[in-house]
């Protein structure tokens, strides 16, 4: 019937329904009872004739078949343990891929015609006027000027402009009291990223909500379309990913705003390459969107962090670019991405088929497939 995940607000109902936020994982039976909400429910009640009810249980049980063996390949660790990230970006995926299908639906069939198109999207992260010339500037603010020239042409190749911005609260955690100096402790190993970075303990005040140093840096050009994403607004939470604050319990509107509007591929720039940039990136790509951190129009608060973050962005699986090189990057693949999408459950199969050497002869798609494997 072509049921999935609407939007983004259904998986996130879907998530707190099913804990998975708390976890931020789910088991394979979670998983299971999850990939059948998102596509068997809205079918099963269309079986409501006495003639149609015959045909009911064969289909659940194939459906419920079909998720038990999608969720031992999403468990890619065999651990019976999926990442959240994981789940988003298959639902994410298939939503794309159903409505691709449908939009090549001949004209003859019946429903409304909607045409999607994937989008590519610009993250301008923490341009504020602290940032720049404030408390907490950028260890080279004599380059700013070039920065928002190239911000600037990076935009005229995206269909989307986010601009990530903190709004501190006055007595947020991480500012140093005026008795206490701010002091930054060494890197440690993530967890769950398993890569080098920088923790912060405490630094001078600044990006208070109100203020002017919170206010976006005017030589930065903003335009009428932007979405602006604000972050680190609760006192008692660090946050530097323009995605999750730091103790991943609240997250902004930003995966929100680019599942619903068919983004598939992320730009990410601004001040802080080693802080705001890169967590910002790093969570893009955990999501799934293809992302790239724009170098040249990117700043560091320390050249000394360099070393780190190219480590933490490479971990994730983002891939660098320049301000010149956008308007190539963002039709570079289109073509693949478009194929991938068409493919139902797309993310998983062309891993298998990787893995594997298996095609499915019998799939509508093969020639598809047999392409993407050639490129």
């Amino acid at each position: 019937n072509g049921n999935y995940i609407t939007d983004f607000a259904e998986l996130d109902d879907m998530f707190k329904a099913y804990n998975v936020y708390a976890m931020r994982s789910c088991t394979r039976e979670t998983a299971a009872f999850m990939l059948q909400d998102m596509c068997l429910n809205q079918a099963l009640d269309g079986f409501r004739s006495r003639s149609m009810r015959t045909r009911k249980d064969p289909l659940q049980k194939r459906v419920q078949e079909l998720s038990e063996d999608l969720v031992r390949v999403l468990d890619q660790d065999s651990n019976d343990e999926i990442p959240m990230e994981t789940f988003a970006t298959f639902a994410r995926l298939s939503r794309l891929g159903l409505l691709l299908r449908a939009d090549d639906k001949p004209k003859t069939d019946k429903g409304p015609k909607i045409k999607t198109k994937l989008k590519t999207a610009l993250i301008i992260v923490d341009f504020q006027n602290d940032f720049v010339n404030g408390v907490f500037a950028v260890e080279h603010p004599d380059q700013v000027g070039d920065v928002c020239q190239r911000i600037q042409q990076c935009r005229k190749s995206v269909n989307l402009v986010f601009r990530v911005e903190e709004q501190h609260p006055p007595d947020h955690i991480s500012f140093a009291s005026e008795s206490e100096k701010p002091t930054v402790v060494a890197a440690h190993r993530d967890e769950e990223f398993k890569v080098p970075e920088l923790v912060y303990a405490t630094w001078p005040p600044h990006c208070i909500k109100g203020e002017d140093g919170a206010n976006v840096y005017s030589g930065l050009a903003t335009e009428e379309r932007d979405v602006v994403i604000p972050k680190s607004t609760a006192s008692d939470k660090e946050q530097f990913s323009g995605f999750w604050d730091e103790p991943r319990t609240s997250q902004t509107p930003l995966l929100q705003q680019l599942f619903d509007q068919d983004v598939v591929r992320v730009f990410v720039c601004g001040l802080g390459l080693g802080v705001g940039v890169a967590r910002t990136a790093r969570d893009a790509a955990a999501y799934g969107f293809e992302t790239f951190v724009v170098g040249d129009a990117s700043l560091h608060f320390h050249e000394s962090w360099a070393r780190e973050a190219a480590l933490e962005l490479e971990g994730a699986g983002v891939q660098l670019c320049t301000s010149s090189s956008v308007p190539e990057v963002r039709f570079m693949g289109i073509g693949r991405l478009h194929a991938i999408s068409h493919l139902s459950f797309s993310c998983v199969r062309l891993r298998e088929v990787l893995r594997h050497g298996r095609v499915w002869h019998n799939s509508s798609n093969f020639s598809q497939v047999h392409k993407l494997l050639n490129d």
